[in-house]
């Protein structure tokens, strides 16, 4: 069984495409856990993981560079083309598959905190309403 991942941005850019052939969750510890031989940046970077699956090592190197020349992520420098743009075609299925949600992006984490503090704000008022009750009802 062998892997290719890539790594996408905020912006569902794709930013790095690697592969391997062992497990993918020792792959990206290695990556993430300062293991990585890449820039700290893009590590920094990476919002989400989503890889596909092949039989063979050779299906997955050949997916593998076709993709980077596909995409040119910023921080992949092997197996780029000095060429812009592709040279060849293949028909392949980009069914990619979600690895590892790292982070929210900005958008996301918005509505999250206004719900949260939403929520906050509704569980502060029911306290003050219970401790207003709570006192009104002693007094009688």
């Amino acid at each position: 069984m062998a892997y290719v991942y890539r790594f996408l941005n905020e912006k569902d850019n794709t930013i790095y495409i690697g592969k391997t052939c062992r497990k993918l969750e020792s792959r990206m510890e290695e990556h993430f856990g300062g293991k990585g031989h890449l820039n700290k940046q893009c590590y920094k970077d990476t919002y989400r993981i989503e890889y596909l699956k092949f039989k063979t090592d050779a299906d997955s190197l050949l997916v593998e560079t076709y993709l980077i020349n596909k995409y040119r992520p910023q921080y992949n420098k092997a197996n780029k083309s000095k060429y812009e743009g592709q040279t060849i075609k293949l028909d392949i299925k980009e069914n990619w598959k979600l690895y590892k949600q790292l982070k929210l992006p900005s958008r996301e984490r918005q509505v999250i905190n206004k719900f949260k503090n939403m929520i906050y704000s509704l569980g502060m008022s029911l306290i003050l309403f219970f401790i207003i009750l709570t006192l009104l009802l002693s007094i009688l």
